[in-house]
């Protein structure tokens, strides 16, 4: 990993637009952080992915991706070698994660295993089958009757701990099933050692769980996700992979579970491209209706707060029209291509709902010679350009999108800047300001999340301990929808409370969206090319 860039010249005024004491405050440290930096003391790691490997450690806090329809005759076992050869090529793939009081740092993985889980309708773990990488070095001292000992130890470690704090969970199960093998009478020193580095394997490879479908399954049951909470990962690895089989037409459905800690959205995205690539297609199933409704369910608890994700299909025709017509009727105004992105903060900024919120999105930010890919912020509040002329304001938001979008690609924004320059804390630290400078944080860093990625046929977004308004995650917006028309899915994470209000915004945002931006709507251009 190469060393981070310095931090550009930090810009108040691009991310601060609303002044109070903890916001001054927080100022106040950057400022003399920004002085430090000056005189040469930087952090070594990436700003935001030491964010990352702080503020998204719990189950909710993972993102979900899908690949739906990939041909395969496998069987359960074929289909797990089958996986570990693809994961195998992997680089983006192969990280796990040791976890710390306060953080749960990436490591890299050299291993490309898989474990076949088994887990009952409540979410116990029945059964462990571990597939080691045979291209690593194996435990070869440990027979059958050792290896079946330790995955019983592995199943009963899971089931001691799974119900305590995400955070707490996955270091509490290494440090039980650590005493449990050490105590254990083993023939050898080496055999202890090749019984502890194999747990620790399976700990931090994939975990794999596959079902069967019926060759009559619908759109809604295979576009539904996986109970990924009631089915946690051990909690050291990058993946967990759920598996829908459909044996009579030679396909499966692939849900991907993706911790945030090492690795981001956009590069995932590209590996399950590259699968499809690589597998083909088969009996891809059509997008849900846009007047489908599947039900929500929980993703997680944090503090005792009850987290819950759901996906809603939406037909994105209306946004697509308006796009059309203001890239038309916006020649010339704007440095850069109408971005689809900004158009939804626009709309959503105007539901009650989302009323004066300060958002955050993402920014894929390419590798340089001296710094790896990452993730930008663009951090912005679409209320602060409302205007009596919306057309007036609507601009105005556009290009001050515009520049932090390019801002971010640059590495130059303001949000890139504090964070790095706060990469210099010691983890303890983050959370002392989130819990003590949650204002500060909302101010600098937005409230609510909106991602995009315009290939995911279904994205479930990451949510963060700082996103305590709830994520919202875009995918492809007109696949072919089941019964005719075009659709897309948006993935919602939040408090239920959110997560209904939110589902029903996106509705009303669609349907009055010529209103935000002052085109036409779909129903009067139609009328006028008729006439």
């Amino acid at each position: 990993m190469s060393q981070p860039p310095p931090p550009a010249p930090l810009e108040v005024s691009e991310f601060i637009d609303s002044w109070s004491a903890p916001v001054l405050g927080s100022l106040l440290t950057l400022k003399l952080l920004e002085g430090l930096s000056r005189l040469g003391w930087r952090a070594r790691e990436e700003g935001w992915r030491k964010s990352a490997q702080t503020y998204f450690r719990t189950e909710a806090s993972k993102f979900v991706l899908a690949a739906l329809g990939l041909a395969t005759e496998d069987s359960e076992p074929a289909l797990t070698l089958r996986l570990q050869r693809f994961l195998r090529e992997q680089p983006v793939c192969r990280w796990s994660l040791q976890w710390e009081r306060f953080a749960a740092r990436r490591r890299p993985c050299p291993e490309a295993d898989i474990s076949l889980a088994t887990y009952d309708e409540a979410g116990r773990l029945l059964q462990l089958q571990p597939l080691l990488d045979e291209q690593a070095p194996a435990p070869a001292a440990l027979d059958s009757e050792a290896r079946s000992w330790l995955c019983q130890q592995l199943v009963e470690t899971y089931e001691a701990t799974r119900h305590l704090e995400d955070v707490d969970r996955p270091s509490r199960l290494e440090r039980m099933l650590r005493r449990r093998v050490e105590e254990r009478t083993w023939p050898s020193e080496s055999m202890r050692e090749q019984a502890l580095h194999f747990t620790l394997r399976v700990l931090r490879g994939t975990i794999l769980v596959v079902e069967r479908l019926s060759p009559d399954a619908t759109a809604e049951q295979r576009h539904s996700p996986p109970p990924f909470f009631q089915r946690k990962h051990l909690g050291h690895g990058l993946l967990a992979i759920h598996a829908r089989l459909l044996p009579e037409a030679g396909a499966v459905d692939l849900w991907w579970q993706i911790h945030h800690s090492p690795v981001d959205g956009a590069p995932m995205q590209e590996v399950l491209e590259a699968l499809r690539a690589d597998w083909g297609s088969q009996a891809v199933p059509p997008c849900p209706s846009p007047t489908s409704a599947l039900p929500a369910q929980p993703c997680g608890r944090r503090e005792g707060r009850e987290q819950t994700c759901a996906v809603e299909f939406l037909d994105f025709s209306p946004l697509l029209s308006a796009r059309e017509r203001l890239r038309r009727e916006l020649v010339g105004q704007l440095e850069e291509p109408l971005s689809l992105s900004a158009l939804l903060l626009w709309g959503l900024a105007h539901q009650p709902c989302f009323s004066g919120r300060k958002f955050v999105m993402p920014v894929d930010v390419p590798a340089t010679p001296q710094a790896e890919r990452t993730l930008g912020t663009l951090v912005i509040r679409p209320a602060v350009h409302f205007r009596e002329d919306r057309r007036e304001g609507l601009l105005s938001f556009l290009r001050a999108f515009q520049e932090r979008l390019r801002a971010n690609k640059e590495r130059r924004s303001a949000t890139t800047s504090a964070m790095q320059l706060f990469a210099v804390a010691p983890p303890f630290l983050y959370e002392a300001q989130r819990r003590l400078a949650a204002a500060a944080m909302a101010e600098g860093f937005g409230t609510v999340g909106i991602t995009l990625l315009r290939e995911a046929e279904v994205f479930l977004p990451p949510l963060g301990d700082a996103n305590p308004d709830g994520f919202l995650a875009f995918g492809a917006f007109s696949r072919q929808a089941e019964g005719g028309g075009r659709a897309g899915a948006v993935g919602i994470k939040g408090t239920p409370a959110q997560v209904e209000s939110y589902r029903q915004a996106l509705r009303d945002m669609l349907s009055h969206f010529h209103e935000y931006v002052q085109v036409a709507s779909p129903s009067a251009t139609h009328a006028e090319k008729e006439q």
